[in-house]
């Protein structure tokens, strides 16, 4: 397992009139400690993606007072997860709302499609959800429609390397975490990993 070289962690109050200043503050977090990297700018672009949508998603759809982050930078990764202790992650399959623990059928299922994009959740365990996105290539007189419900998890899932949600039944604990793959010259060059 990789070693957490910066780890820190965050509360936030659920409150929509807040949701700028977290965002700032999360990022200016992961500005200072990511200055080294080439593609600074780029990942640090990906990252004010998945932080302002994980927080929007929490101001729309928990319920929770308080919404915790972990952000954790090791030699190769940055995570970044959103906690909160609330209902789990509900999603439509076939007009029918369905609560996480899943009783999918099978492992893989469209959460959202429209003429440029679908949207899977593949169950990799009974309490883990790893969502992917798939492009539809041919767009010619297409249009968007039905974007809804899980536009933010399709932009968080493409602004990820890997993007999963994780619910502890026995806690109510909600873990949405993204991971972003950092290059490892970059590390190499900081000091990170051993030249």
């Amino acid at each position: 397992m990789e070693q957490t070289e910066f780890h820190k962690e965050f509360a936030f109050t659920n409150n929509k009139g807040e949701l700028a200043l977290s965002v700032d503050k999360l990022l200016l977090f992961l500005e200072e400690r990511l200055v080294y990297c080439n593609n600074y700018t780029h990942l640090i672009s990906r990252s004010k993606w998945i932080i302002t949508e994980l927080l929007t998603n929490a101001y729309k759809h928990s319920s929770s007072p308080v919404i915790h982050f972990k952000v954790e930078i090791g030699q190769s990764t940055l995570f970044i997860k959103k906690i909160d202790q609330d209902e789990p992650f509900s999603i439509t399959i076939d007009n029918r709302r369905k609560y996480f623990p899943l009783d999918f059928e099978e492992d893989r299922h469209i959460l959202h499609k429209d003429d440029f994009t679908i949207l899977y959740a593949t169950l990799c365990t009974e309490d883990t959800l790893m969502f992917t996105v798939k492009d539809d290539v041919d767009i010619t007189g297409k249009t968007v429609y039905g974007m809804g419900e899980h536009f933010g998890l399709i932009i968080i899932t493409r602004s990820s390397d890997e993007f999963t949600y994780t619910y502890d039944s026995g806690t109510k604990t909600n873990i949405f975490s993204s991971k972003l793959n950092l290059p490892t010259a970059d590390m190499e060059q900081a000091g990170f990993l051993a030249g």
